[in-house]
């Protein structure tokens, strides 16, 4: 099954200590560099299963264990003189018994009369969006998209109806249909995510982040929808439920840096209820 382009929504139960990679990543402290500009260029999410296959998309080995993938979604991306993103390619593969199954999007922005014009083609054929960017001419203010049913049928494929950014461009506050997100930050890094329901108003879940201090984690690559956090993030922790019954889940990340200090492979580990230890989920490879 070919994941989602944009679900990198990732769940876990208990801590994890996080390991260092096979191959030895630098250890130099982010504070000895200078805030990497790059932008990503190459971005790839390999998802493994518990499930076998007789066919896989690709292999590698973490911590002396060999994994193997059922999917992978491979993002390039352009950028203009603004350093905002102006085209996306998406290939997802996926594995199955009866092989490799792969699907091929690409997008194009272009910025211009205080509106963002999204392009999308696809096997299914190309639509266009429309949105109000804010007063930076480099974020939307809302990103709610339409697709069509058989019946021609206007459907939201996203809802996403008011957006609030930070001083430093980062997403603080977004309204959709049925829920609302308010987004703390700290340090330019998000901190938590509590998000409450439209209908009752009470917080439905709330989603805590821990990061390395010393490294950074790359600039955003969907760059209309905010920055990201400024340093490499080492645990994200998801609670559900209130205090007497609460379910929280947690992710671990294992990050290996190159010798500018820039993140080039983050291994997630995740541990569901009823696990008796984490597993390998995801492993995400960046180029710049």
């Amino acid at each position: 099954m070919i994941r989602s382009a944009l679900s990198l929504i990732i769940i876990c139960i208990c801590y994890y200590s996080c390991t260092m990679p096979d191959s030895d990543p630098s250890t130099v402290s982010a504070r000895q560099f200078q805030q990497p500009v790059e932008r990503v260029s190459k971005m790839t999410v390999y998802y493994t299963s518990p499930l076998a296959s007789r066919n896989y998309v690709g292999k590698d080995t973490i911590n002396g264990q060999i994994y193997s993938f059922i999917g992978a979604d491979a993002y390039t991306f352009q950028y203009d003189a603004q350093s905002r993103l102006i085209k996306q390619v998406l290939v997802q593969t996926s594995a199955s018994d009866n092989g490799l199954h792969s699907r091929k999007d690409q997008y194009s922005y272009v910025y211009a009369n205080g509106r963002m014009i999204e392009t999308q083609t696809s096997d299914g054929g190309t639509r266009t969006y429309s949105f109000t960017l804010d007063s930076t001419q480099n974020k939307v203010l809302a990103y709610t998209k339409r697709t069509y049913t058989d019946a021609g049928i206007p459907v939201p494929a996203s809802l996403d109806t008011l957006r609030q950014y930070s001083v430093e461009g980062i997403l603080q506050r977004v309204v959709r249909g049925a829920s609302r997100q308010v987004i703390t930050i700290a340090t330019k890094n998000i901190a938590q995510i509590d998000e409450y329901s439209n209908r009752t108003g009470k917080l439905d879940n709330s989603t805590s982040f821990l990061y390395d201090a010393d490294h950074y984690g790359p600039p955003a690559y969907f760059t209309f929808l905010g920055e990201t956090s400024r340093n490499a993030v080492v645990k994200q922790t998801v609670t559900y439920g209130n205090q007497g019954q609460a379910a929280a889940y947690i992710s671990t990340y294992q990050n290996a840096f190159d010798a500018q200090s820039r993140l080039i492979k983050q291994v997630e580990f995740l541990q569901y209820p009823g696990q008796d230890k984490p597993v390998v989920a995801t492993i995400t490879t960046y180029s710049y």
